[in-house]
């Protein structure tokens, strides 16, 4: 008997499935024997197998929602699956960090951090920075 997967959100009372796509735990999870997401091979992920079915009871989306993705869509699931469906919190979760200063030739013409990466790039193209102006210039 083949057990049916409904991917819907993280409201447990709402939830149908014991699948959760939201978080990388639920989506790796075993489901007994089937895995939605296997990790660089979309041939054994069950989702992508979902997505593509021609029967309609098998697809996802459900055709009663109405709903479809795009060729463009599944493409991409399936090729993100392929490079090992990798994990990281939005954006917005993500505590700003200061890069590391890149080493550089000339420090002494460094006046702040941002002037550090410039100067990495003019010396990586072979450059060197114009003398500064004087205050009338």
């Amino acid at each position: 008997m083949a057990r049916t997967l409904l991917i819907i959100g993280p409201d447990q009372a709402k939830r149908k499935a014991d699948l959760r796509l939201d978080n990388e735990a639920g989506a790796l999870a075993d489901l007994g024997g089937r895995y939605a997401i296997v990790p660089g091979n979309s041939a054994r992920s069950e989702i992508v197998r979902r997505i593509t079915a021609d029967d309609d009871k098998e697809r996802m989306p459900p055709a009663r929602t109405g709903r479809r993705l795009t060729a463009r869509q599944i493409d991409l699931i399936r090729r993100w699956i392929e490079q090992g469906a990798h994990w990281q919190k939005h954006w917005s979760f993500i505590s700003l960090r200061r890069p590391p200063l890149p080493r550089v030739k000339d420090a002494a013409w460094l006046r702040n951090p941002i002037d550090a990466f410039i100067l990495e790039r003019h010396e990586s193209e072979g450059l060197s920075p114009a003398p500064e102006a004087n205050k009338t210039t």
